[in-house]
């Protein structure tokens, strides 16, 4: 039987002090971000958890993104930025800076309406700093940028960032590889912290052997299969192509193993098609978008996660969200060398971290954990300990901090 190991519950994460750095008078913070729900992708999910954290901590929090209609909370306002008719998306550089241009425009009417914000924060790269370095240096405000993932290598980019990234007061990278990058390029190394991504953990937690067996009977999934879920946006730099490749090669799991692939995106029609001319195998699902409750649903039913990204000449991951989520499950996690998600997991060489774009290294790591219940075991028990560090409200915390150290820097 394939069931994943019963893991201890999750004891609530320590509440930091609420208020602003070093238990300062709180903040007022404005967030800009093309990536917000409902869009839903992980730079999305980190905005908007990262904002209600630190409203929820006692900051006025003004968020400015492109769609209409999004509800705000306590202390959190969410203003919308009509950005035209081009469609906005985290990936078109020109629809960027014509958002983050808006946006600009929007944070100076606050601002000559008596609301200026302390520190400007802008999800993005190099296209957001464009049109709002000039206008936050005039208001005297900090700007922090948070790069989700790795830097481009393309030379026009990297002309550009040597310009724009020290303009910056700060910097946050999601990881160590993306921070690298960015002191490289000469970005001074104390204006730039490694903070990864959150979890929620009160949501995201194991569930219990008799919930995880009626999730399993609601799904359809067998009580004694093995299921692997694999959770992105299905676009190149998630590598599915691999996944759909070493799925094909385990044969001897047909009759059991389950991956089921949750999200949707421009490649959804090519894996498909991939998967239809594969004999055999593991019974792959393509299951679409799905929403937050449902995720849990199936990292519920789940016994471990699957995600083989690659990198791109002008992309790579940072640490993804679905890998922590994954975490804080309790799942075991497998990933490739490339992005973050090799530093934010139990990383075992070969096992749970393997090469890029080799399917047949992915498939024995898959067949390895599938075989060895109480190494899986071991392995979710220590994902789930890492977990517990990266709960939103130790991330808003640390975010915190870091303005704390960029406002410090500018007084006089």
């Amino acid at each position: 039987m394939h069931s994943a190991p019963a893991a201890p519950a999750v004891a609530p994460a320590h509440e930091p002090p609420r208020g602003g750095p070093d238990g300062a008078r709180p903040l007022r913070i404005a967030r800009v971000s093309v990536g917000y729900p409902p869009r839903r992708c992980g730079w999305s999910h980190h905005a908007a958890a990262l904002s209600a954290a630190q409203a929820a901590a006692g900051h006025d929090v003004h968020v400015f993104q492109p769609h209409p209609g999004v509800a705000g909370a306590e202390r959190l306002t969410v203003h919308h930025v009509p950005h035209g008719p081009l469609p906005v998306e985290p990936g078109g550089s020109l629809r960027r800076v014509r958002f983050a241009w808006r946006a600009a425009r929007a944070l100076d009417r606050l601002a000559a309406a008596g609301t200026s914000p302390d520190v400007v924060h802008v999800h993005g790269d190099v296209p957001e700093l464009i049109p709002l370095a000039g206008l936050v240096r005039r208001r005297g405000a900090a700007l922090v940028l948070t790069l989700h993932g790795g830097l481009s290598q393309r030379p026009r980019y990297r002309r550009a960032a040597r310009v724009w990234l020290p303009r910056a007061d700060g910097i946050i990278a999601v990881s160590d590889a993306t921070r690298a990058e960015v002191v490289a390029l000469g970005v001074p190394a104390d204006r730039v912290v490694t903070i990864s991504s959150g979890v929620d953990t009160r949501f995201f937690h194991p569930a219990s052997p008799s919930a995880r067996g009626a999730v399993r009977a609601r799904l359809g999934v067998p009580p004694d299969a093995m299921v692997w879920v694999a959770v992105g946006r299905l676009a190149p730099v998630k590598g599915l192509e691999y996944l759909v490749s070493a799925a094909g090669r385990l044969p001897h799991l047909a009759a059991g193993a389950v991956v089921a692939v949750l999200g949707d995106g421009p490649e959804r029609a090519a894996l498909e098609a991939h998967a239809t001319r594969q004999a055999g195998g593991a019974d792959l699902r393509f299951l679409g978008s799905v929403d937050r409750a449902a995720l849990r649903e199936w990292l519920t039913a789940a016994d471990a996660m699957v995600l083989p990204s690659v990198t791109l000449p002008g992309q790579r991951e940072g640490t993804p969200t679905a890998v922590l989520e994954a975490m804080s499950m309790g799942l075991p996690v497998v990933v490739t060398d490339s992005g973050g998600s090799a530093a934010a997991i139990e990383a075992l060489p070969g096992l749970t971290v393997v090469p890029e774009r080799n399917a047949a290294a992915l498939a024995d790591a898959m067949t390895r954990l599938t075989a060895d219940p109480a190494l899986r075991a071991r392995v979710a028990a220590a994902n789930l300990a890492r977990a517990t560090t990266r709960d939103w409200r130790h991330v808003a915390a640390a975010v915190d901090a870091f303005y704390g150290r960029m406002l410090a820097r500018r007084l006089p």
